[in-house]
């Protein structure tokens, strides 16, 4: 029974991606069909050159334009009605897992059980939407993975991630807003 435990344990710390959402509800973002990217001067430092690097930047721009652009949004730096802007955040984690080193137990003098740290690093990728007038925050998605040595903050990561986001941004054409 502990072995199944340590097994499930394990499974509910793979290396899927969750994705959620949150909007201003008051916001009249239907309206909206042009939008830019946020000025390098109004974001605040990045201080982790590892994700915060130029690869990444375009990557991240490169997936998110991509994806505004099928909604029906215009990219325009002369006059936006919107403006987007990402964050990245890279957490240390670990799970204690108990383990059964023989597979099972014959009463309290024969259990023998096994305490296991697995330590983890858990990336988001946070995309915000501020409407460019008073720079309020307006949409906010955001993607959550475990980062291992097989999945680091990689190109597929991040357009997996930014599609799965822009899925759940209203379209240009659609009039009804479909969050989730």
């Amino acid at each position: 029974m502990k072995k199944l435990l340590a097994i499930l344990a394990l499974t509910s710390c793979s290396s899927d991606l969750v994705v959620q959402t949150d909007f201003d509800k008051s916001s009249e973002m239907l309206t909206y069909t042009r939008y830019n990217w946020l000025k390098q001067e109004e974001i605040e430092s990045r201080n982790s050159p590892l994700t915060y690097n130029e690869l990444n930047d375009k990557r991240i721009k490169t997936a998110v334009d991509a994806g505004l652009a099928e909604k029906g949004y215009d990219l325009d730096a002369s006059d936006p009605q919107f403006l987007v802007h990402y964050h990245i955040t890279i957490e240390e984690r670990s799970q204690l897992i108990e383990t059964e080193p023989y597979g099972y137990s014959s009463g309290q003098f024969w259990r023998n059980s096994h305490t296991e740290v697995r330590r983890y690093q858990e990336g988001t990728l946070i995309l915000d939407v501020m409407d460019a007038d008073n720079r309020e925050l307006i949409w906010r998605g955001w993607a959550v993975s475990i980062l291992d040595d097989r999945k680091l903050v990689t190109e597929e990561l991040i357009n997996e991630a930014v599609t799965e986001m822009l899925e759940r941004f209203p379209s240009t054409a659609d009039p009804v807003v479909k969050y989730y």
